[in-house]
């Protein structure tokens, strides 16, 4: 059927208006882009001074075996002197972590002591073989090796807070805690660090 004249030009108008919308809604429709992958930091909290697993509690071989690179782990067991006593060598640290035993809000009287009277020949307290690892705030005695190790690729490492061969709980230190070789031992290659500083002393005892 032969529409007439005007009709086919009323038609026509409407099919292009309508085109003229659809152009405009598709300009501000939203879209979606690609972004890079990004993965929140992680805090692991140690909760167990054990250094053997317990049901629902973290201890340090755990935290330091399952953490993510750039995350936290820190420490909330109890008030008082916690003494992880461990048994055998800890993991490497092999990824960029920061270890922060500094009290938390709910145990305010919290220190944290890692000691490896037990632990066999040549073990080392802390092995750190990642760039810009961060340990803060523990106290760690009686290592057959070092109390911590900076192997080659430990660049740019901080540690800041630490007591490493005594206790500073025990008034006066006790000088039968030391660790059989240096407090901090830094291989050939690592390069950068900063050994030394507390969060309100310049000075520390390592």
């Amino acid at each position: 059927m032969r529409l007439p004249s005007c009709a086919w030009f009323g038609l026509r108008r409407q099919r292009v208006l309508a085109a003229r919308v659809a152009r405009r809604r598709d300009r501000y429709l939203p879209c979606l882009e690609l972004l890079e992958d990004r993965l929140a930091l992680a805090v692991l909290t140690v909760d167990s001074a054990l250094d053997v697993p317990l049901a629902g509690k973290t201890n340090l071989r755990q935290a330091l075996t399952n953490y993510a690179a750039g995350d936290i782990i820190n420490f909330g067991i109890a008030d008082g002197t916690q003494i992880i006593a461990v048994g055998s060598d800890l993991p490497t640290i092999n990824r960029t972590v920061t270890i922060d035993g500094s009290a938390p809000p709910a145990f305010l009287s919290q220190t944290i002591r890692i000691d490896g009277a037990g632990a066999g020949a040549n073990a080392d307290g802390l092995t750190i073989d990642a760039a810009d690892s961060v340990v803060k705030a523990l106290t760690i005695t009686r290592f057959d090796g070092n109390g911590i190790l900076l192997q080659s690729d430990s660049k740019n490492a901080l540690i800041q807070g630490c007591v490493i061969g005594t206790d500073m709980t025990i008034p006066g230190g006790d000088d039968t805690l030391g660790n059989q070789n240096s407090g901090v031992y830094i291989d050939v290659g690592s390069t950068g660090n900063t050994i030394g500083g507390t969060l309100s002393d310049p000075r520390q005892a390592n």
